[in-house]
């Protein structure tokens, strides 16, 4: 697991981050998703048939997303582990700073 996500959860959840981590099951199993889901401080959904992935037509692993949940609307997406400070630029602008 990436600390950042967990750093982030952590540090910016009461203004509003919520982060939830989608498991695509054709590439991890169960268990390990609820081994993990015990040790972090973020809900996980386990998409056993891979769905979601598919759906966001995701290409590279760990792919993911700031999203705007009252539109729907992508406001980032790309790699974390790439650039965690762009990253987290772009959680502090769409909290509001």
């Amino acid at each position: 697991m990436q600390p950042h996500l967990v750093r982030w959860q952590n540090q910016y959840f009461e203004r509003g981050l919520e982060i939830v981590y989608v498991a695509d099951g054709r590439r991890v199993s169960e268990q390990t998703m609820t081994d993990m889901a015990a040790a972090v401080p973020f809900s996980i959904y386990y998409d056993a048939s891979g769905a979601a992935m598919d759906a966001y037509a995701i290409r590279a692993y760990p792919t993911a997303y700031i999203m705007d949940v009252a539109s729907g609307k992508v406001l980032w997406e790309g790699i974390p582990s790439f650039n965690p400070p762009a990253v987290e630029q772009a959680l502090l602008s769409a909290l509001g700073r």
